[in-house]
Parts: structure tokens; sequence; C-alpha cells
């Protein structure tokens, strides 16, 4: 877990602190469990349904580009 929080880039100074939190809340979340993550403590993702959200996400981008190139 070490050399895996070593190897995370660090932002510029002067940044927005509450980004870097969240940030440094969301490496150290997927450094202590990869396979569940937890969203604003209302829904837990695990690798099935970021799969699913990742897949949903491409079918309606092509349907959107689709309908883009076709009305515009």
């Amino acid at each position: 877990m070490v050399k895996l929080l070593d190897q995370r880039t660090l932002f510029q100074p002067g940044l927005d602190y509450r980004l870097e939190a969240v940030f440094e809340s969301f490496a150290l979340s997927l450094a202590r469990n990869p396979l569940k993550l937890r969203i604003l403590d209302a829904f837990e993702i695990d690798r099935t349904s970021s799969l699913a959200i990742g897949s949903s996400i491409l079918t309606h981008s092509i349907l959107l580009i689709q309908y883009d190139m076709a009305h515009y």
C-alpha cells in the first residue's frame, strides 16, 4: 500500500484544498478496498456495477453522437 501511495501524482500547490482532500480520500479508499467504493454514502460500486456503468455511458455516447450526426 505504501508503494501505491508513493506512486500517486501530486497536485500543484495552491489548488482548492477541498478538491485535494477528495482525491486523497478517493486514493486511500481504493488502496484499502479496491473492489468496493461508496459514493456519497448512498451507493456502493463494485467491479460488476462499474462495468455496467461504463457500458451504459459508452452506449449512450454512441447513440447521442449518431443522433447529433443525423439531425445537425
